[in-house]
Order: C-alpha cells, then structure tokens, then sequence
C-alpha cells in the first residue's frame, strides 16, 4: 500500500503493487486499488481495473464505468473486459452506448490479433460472460485449430461445456488437454473438479496430487487437494499438505485458514495461537477472526 499510490514512485512500481493487492484484502487494500483508478499514468489505472474482478457487479459497474471513455485504449479495452456481464437493460442510453462502443473496441483489439490462440481465447471468455455461448464455442475451437495442443483453451472449452451441462465432453475434453500437455497442472486440477461433480472422488484425488505435484507454488491447488483429502478421511495427509504448502507459501489466507481450522478440531491451542495473528494480519476487517483470537488469547 505504501507503494501503491505515491507519485513520487514509478508508474511500473506503482501498478506491480497495485496488482499485488488484491491477494491482501482489507478495507484499506480495497481503498488504494481504487484510488488507482484515477492515476495519471495507464499503467497504474489499468492494474486497478484488474483489481476489480472478483467485485459485485454494481462496485464494479460504479468504479470502472468512467474508465470506458479513458484516453488511453489499453484502459478502455481492460474497462470493457471488466464490464463484460453488465446488463444492458438496466443501463441509461447514454451509459449502454458508451458501454456497447467499448465492447466493440475489445472485439476490434481481438480479432486484429485473430491469428493467434490467446487472442480467440479472450474473445471466447468475453463472449461467455456475455452469454453468448455459442459465439464462444466458435472462438475456442478456431483457437484450438490454430494451436491444437494449447491446453489453457481446452480448459476453457471444457467449462463452457459444463455450464451448458455437457459433462462427459467437458471430461474427455480435459483428458485431451492432459495427454497434449502431460507437464501442465491446470488441466489435472480441471479434470479433478469434474471427476468431483460426478462424484468419483478417488480418481479425483489422484489427478488433485498431481497437478500439486506439477505446481506447488500454486496454493490454490494445494488447498483443493487438502480438503479433498480431509472430505474423504484422510486427515493426516491433509495436514501435512497444508503444513508443506505454508512452507512456500506463508501468506496464503485459505490455507492458513485451513491450518487454524485442524488445529481448533485437534485442540492444539498453542499451534492455533500461533497461526491466528498471521490471518489477522491478511484480514484485518474480518470481525470473526478478531473475536476468535481474543477467545484464544
């Protein structure tokens, strides 16, 4: 936060820890990242419209909406991509006609770069948020067609088939994306979530460890992992892979979340007291966490 904002510090240094942020929420974290909206330098303001994901629509509507008519095109294609979901019918004419120029001016920015699978991927993930479903298939596949073995939109079509209900495709689309890119994590931790959804937990679990074991830097992957293990009565084994996750990453809310949790279930009271003041500290609005620590101390 110190960082953040000052205009006395650069612009790159300004936007890489305005981008940092959101993995520290508070009320204050929450403050700097929209007060770099309004900075002077595009850099910074397109790092705090990527801050807004994640956000209630009408938050997000209200903070990013006078960024589509930013100077600076990078700002107004991240402000439409933001704005991919809103509503037209709930807009003023005025707010939908500046909202639709921008949405154009994203498909514009996409589709000059069409010859390339990461741009038909954004577009395709635009229009899935649009509910354009169908346009979002043709998207993914023409992206597929450029670069068959690009895993990353083989995840994305696989959940477009899940919100339409097509489980086995999504399933067997994850299983081609896994033989294409055997090394890539992703698509293991995707696979697993649908093996889930149709409870067949075991295998599951095998393509959890997996993709941990490709990527343990990631602690999300190890978080899904650990409470798939501890759902199926493996608790020890949870423990241990929440306990070797904190070793790399420390500052991750859910799995310390998830170590507090353990050892209030076991009675360790001394490893509760210690881990308390570091979730404290990640969420320091959270009213909760403040009056279970006062219990503990």
């Amino acid at each position: 936060m110190a960082l953040a904002n000052p205009p006395a510090v650069p612009a790159i240094v300004r936007a890489t820890a305005v981008s940092e942020l959101p993995g520290f929420p508070s009320i204050a974290s929450e403050e700097a990242i929209a007060k770099a909206l309004a900075d002077p330098d595009p850099l910074v303001r397109i790092a705090g419209l990527r801050g807004q994901a994640g956000q209630p629509l009408d938050v997000r509507w209200r903070r990013v909406s006078p960024l589509l008519t930013d100077p600076v095109a990078g700002a107004r294609i991240e402000a439409a991509s933001q704005l991919a979901d809103q509503p037209t019918s709930t807009l003023t004419e005025a707010d939908r006609t500046k909202l639709e120029a921008a949405w154009r001016e994203y498909e514009a920015a996409q589709r000059l770069n069409a010859d390339r699978a990461e741009a038909r991927a954004n577009l395709g993930n635009f229009l899935l948020r649009r509910g354009d479903v169908a346009g979002a298939e043709v998207e993914f596949l023409a992206g597929l067609k450029l670069q068959p073995a690009n895993a990353g939109l083989m995840i994305n079509l696989a959940e477009l088939y899940r919100l339409q209900g097509r489980e086995d495709e999504a399933r067997e689309t994850l299983r081609r994306a896994i033989a294409a890119q055997p090394e890539a994590a992703a698509p293991y931790h995707a696979l697993a979530l649908a093996l889930i959804r149709q409870r067949h937990y075991p295998e599951a679990v095998d393509h959890l460890a997996r993709a941990v074991a490709l990527a343990p830097e990631n602690p999300r992957y190890a978080y899904v992992y650990a409470v798939a293990l501890s759902s199926t009565g493996r608790r020890a084994e949870s423990a241990a892979v929440v306990s070797d996750a904190l070793r790399r990453t420390p500052n991750d809310a859910p799995l310390l979340t998830l170590a507090l949790n353990e050892a209030l279930q076991s009675g360790d009271i001394d490893r509760a007291r210690t881990l308390i003041p570091r979730l404290v500290s990640l969420r320091p609005d959270d009213a909760e966490l403040a009056r279970l620590a006062e219990r503990l101390r």
